[in-house]
Formats: structure tokens, sequence, C-alpha cells
């Protein structure tokens, strides 16, 4: 059939990835970066112990948490490795992991955050009507015109740690030093946030609003320190997501975001102690195991977005490439990263990055996304050999979407060869509360760097039909692999068969797709898999 030569081709292509990473297994170069939608370092290494040889050129364009450069490092191959980002933090966190990490760093910063734990202890420290003195952990407040609260406070002495609340007879004693402390802090630098209320930055919210007063003070200390500390700015960097108001599970992605009843607030000093202590331990224990590649492999990292590729690299240079661009409106990078910028001065360029945003005054709606990435990409293209791949990451519950996606790497030279699903062991929030219709896990596209490009068009087939061959598709898959969820039969069957057809666009979103399946098949509530209807 004519519907099925184009997706046996892909098939066939995409079987050399499927094979190099069944069996990787999870292998962490760094157990303390901050950034959203982090890969697998591991996946890194299998693609290029089977695609790549000694002496390729290997970029990953959006750098992101690094997982590209480290899992490269840890590859039979010397490489030539470079690692760009529209924004400074992730070229920061990647060198602060692989130059900064190390003991004598390390030994050498103890000293000074001991001192500057010594120093704002007094800000954390309480006493019973006693005269017993406790160190505070964490508090749950309310917000009350940006404000705490308090209606709960954990504190620690040399045996212990309690939780004390409003039954408890010594919470009064503690509610009038809380109150006492962040009442008496006070500054005199602060900065407003760019309005988008997408992401929970109304109008006239400032950075301060996002931190107790004790904790935003402490904070404009720690940023005066770790400016000429490089390892300290790391450490600082790694935690700073948990040193605002959060949800009792610090499980909230949006840096802006936080309740204004039963907000939790936490010990900086001890949150910095405990990262330290934890990178010490994870740097020993990497030594010891010599995780480490030993090959000699290069790297270099900076702060240029890929629209600028083609003017920072000459033309045909690099032979893979393996990255995760970002995904229409999922995430603003450049807009949470300022609160790094704020307090660790790392550079964001809200100008080039490209994302959908909400943001007041931005026009970064669909259609300027859409040609940036169109950009990006032809930019990616001029600097990659002909006939080089490409192995990125795209995940989209929209299939109109994806179908985008594909269009713009088509018409920037790209062609879609294929794609595989990537488990994943952690579902999101959203994961969790809508598991009917939400893919999970990532997909892994596959590339090739073209001379020319040819975008499929849609081949003539009835309502019926399609339906029809959707179903036996997945009835083929199941049969040939058991039980498995809407996500792996959507992304290693469907999305390559009917992009591949020009059918793509005759689908919205996976509910249009479920819809379809459920006539036949049924989803275990437990597993989210699917199988034959009995």
């Amino acid at each position: 059939m004519e519907v099925d030569r184009q997706w046996k081709m892909m098939q066939t292509e995409i079987e050399r990835l499927r094979s190099c990473l069944s069996g990787v297994k999870e292998r962490d170069f760094s157990e303390h970066s901050i950034y959203w939608g982090k890969k697998s370092q591991s996946v890194a290494t299998a693609i290029l112990n089977e695609f790549a040889q000694d002496g390729f050129r290997v970029i990953d364009p959006f750098l992101g948490s690094g997982s590209t450069i480290y899992g490269a490092l840890n590859s039979q191959w010397n490489l030539d490795l470079i690692g760009t980002d529209v924004n400074e933090q992730p070229i920061h966190q990647a060198i602060f992991n692989l130059e900064h990490c190390e003991e004598k760093s390390i030994s050498a910063a103890s000293q000074l955050l001991k001192s500057f734990i010594d120093k704002n202890l007094g800000s954390y420290k309480y006493s019973d009507t006693k005269g017993r003195e406790f160190v505070f952990q964490k508090a749950r407040v309310n917000i009350v015109e940006n404000m705490p609260v308090l209606q709960e406070i954990w504190l620690k002495d040399d045996e212990s740690i309690s939780a004390i609340d409003r039954n408890n007879p010594e919470f009064d004693n503690f509610e009038k030093q809380y109150r006492s402390k962040q009442a008496s802090a006070s500054w005199d630098i602060d900065l407003e946030l760019p309005v988008n209320s997408r992401i929970a930055v109304k109008s006239g919210m400032k950075i301060s609003n996002l931190y107790s007063p004790i904790n935003f003070n402490i904070l404009l200390e720690l940023r005066e320190l770790v400016a000429t500390e490089p390892y300290l700015n790391g450490v600082l960097s790694s935690v700073l997501h948990l040193c605002k108001y959060t949800d009792k599970g610090s499980q909230s992605q949006f840096p802006f975001w936080y309740p204004k009843v039963d907000a939790y607030e936490r010990n900086i000093l001890d949150l910095i102690q405990k990262k330290h202590g934890a990178i010490s331990r994870h740097v020993k224990s990497r030594r010891a195991d010599s995780q480490v590649s030993q090959i000699s492999s290069t790297y270099f990292l900076s702060q240029i977005p890929i629209q600028n590729l083609s003017s920072k690299f000459e033309s045909k240079t690099f032979d893979l490439v393996i990255t995760d661009p970002p995904y229409f409106d999922q995430v603003a990078y450049s807009e949470y990263l300022i609160t790094w910028e704020f307090f660790t001065g790392s550079k964001v360029d809200l100008q080039n990055e490209i994302v959908e945003s909400n943001r007041v005054d931005s026009n970064k709606n669909r259609e300027r996304y859409l040609s940036d990435m169109t950009t990006g990409f032809k930019s990616l293209r001029e600097v990659s050999k002909d006939n080089s791949l490409m192995f990125l990451y795209y995940k989209d519950a929209r299939l109109g979407n994806i179908e985008a996606i594909l269009r713009i790497l088509a018409e920037s030279g790209w062609k879609f060869k294929g794609q595989m699903h990537i488990d994943r062991r952690q579902f999101t929030y959203k994961q969790n509360a809508s598991k009917r219709n939400t893919v999970e896990g990532d997909c892994l596209m596959v590339l090739e760097a073209q001379v020319s490009h040819e975008i499929p068009e849609p081949i003539k087939i009835s309502p019926e039909d399609l339906v029809s061959r959707i179903n036996e598709l997945a009835h083929e898959y199941l049969a040939a692999h058991g039980a498995s969820t809407l996500s792996t039969i959507y992304d290693n069957v469907l999305v390559p068969f009917l992009f591949s057809n020009g059918l793509l666009g005759k689908f919205k979103s996976p509910g249009d797709i479920v819809n379809i399946l459920e006539e036949q098949f049924e989803t275990s509530i437990e597993t989210r898999k699917m199988h034959v209807r009995k």
C-alpha cells in the first residue's frame, strides 16, 4: 500500500537507534543541575558510542542541563564538543560541574561558607520560655500583604526537630520572635519582574515577594559573596529554586508561583550547607569509581543563540547534533532565569529566546516562535555537514505542534528519519492529573542534514480507512511488544506513520487518537498500558 511505504522505511532506519538504547541505565554526572526538562546523559553516551567516531565535532545548541556534554565525556571517542545556549546560566552550571566541583575548590569554599553561616545564623535562632535555644528549619505560613503569617514552625535542638503549631503552648512565644525577625528585615535593592500572567507574574510584582524578608536579606548577602566565588555561586544556583516560598513538596516548576495559604519557607543556610556536603560526597564518589571518562575530549561552552551559529562557526563543520529545543509555550526559560541573573549574575537574553510567551510587550507569539525556530535550525543546518545526523528531543501532546515543528525542520534542510519513545520513571503533576490522554516520557527524533528537502504531501485515504489503519498499527504493535502506554504507541508508531503520509494535521491532540483506539482497546488505570478489549 502507498500508505505504508514511507512508514516502513522509517521503521527500518530507526532500528539502529532502538538497538543502541536498549538496556541503557541512567548514570548522572551531576546531581545538582536545576534546569527544567533534564534529559538522560546515558542516552547521549549510547548515541555517541553508536553514531560518532574519533574526532567528531558534536554540538548541542540548546545546552540546558548539559546532558549532552556530560554524556559525551563518558563516550568511547575523543570528541570536540560544543555547547551553546541563549542564556548564561546553563553555561555557568556546566562549567561549575566540569571545572569548579573539584576538591581544591570545595576545600577553599568550606571556610568561607562556615564564616558566612556563623555571621547569619542569628537570623534563624529561637529560644523557648525556659531559655533553651533552637535553630529554625522551616515554617508553614500564610502570605498576607506580602508578609508571612506563621501557622507552624519546625525547630531543631541538639537532639531532634520539633514541629510547633498553634496548639502548642510555646507557639505564641515563637510566633512573636518570628514576626519580629521578619519585620526587622530591610533592603535597598529589588527588582520588578516583567508581567506575564501565564507564569504567575502580576503587575507590580517584585523579586522580593518570592521570599520571606529574612530569606531575601540573606540571599542579598549571598549575592555579594558569590560574585567572586565561582564554586559558591554554583552551589547557590543549584538550591535557589528552594529558597523561595514553595508548596509542601516543592513540586511546582513555576519559579514565580507560590501558594498564599500553607506556603513553606526554609532555612537557606541549611540548604546551602547540605548542598555543599552533597557535592563534596559526590565528587569523592565520582573519583573513587572513575565515573568520568578518561577519553581526551575537548569542550567549548558559550552563550550563543542558535540563530547566530552560522555567524560564529564555519560552514559545514559539525558531524552530529544532540539537542532538546524549547517547546512552544511550555517553559519560559529566560524569564524563569531572571531570578538567577539577579542573585548569581548569569545573564539572560529575553530578546533572542525562542518561546511563545504572554510577557507584556514581548511580541513572542506563536508566529514569532515558528519564525525564530526556522531561523535557528537553518543556521544549525549551515554549520552542519551534509548527511550529518541530529538527535532531537521533542514531546508535545498537541499533534498540530508536532506537525509544525517537523515542517520547520524539513524547510530548514533536516529530513525526518523516524523517532522512538523513551520511558521516564517519574510523571509530572499534569500527567498524573489527566492520565487518559496526556503523553509522558521522552521522544527522540532522528533527522538528517539534506541538500534539498521534501515535505510529505497528504495521501488520498478515506476517513474510514485511516481509522482502520490506525487500529491495525496499534494491534500490530501490541502483538509484537505486549501491553504498552498510549505514549509508546503514539511516539513509536502513529506519529511517524501519520507524518510520513502527510496526515498528521488531521488530528489536533492525543484525545483524537484515544477516541479511535478506545473502540478496540482499553487502558489499565494502574499501569496506563493499553491492551485489546476482551
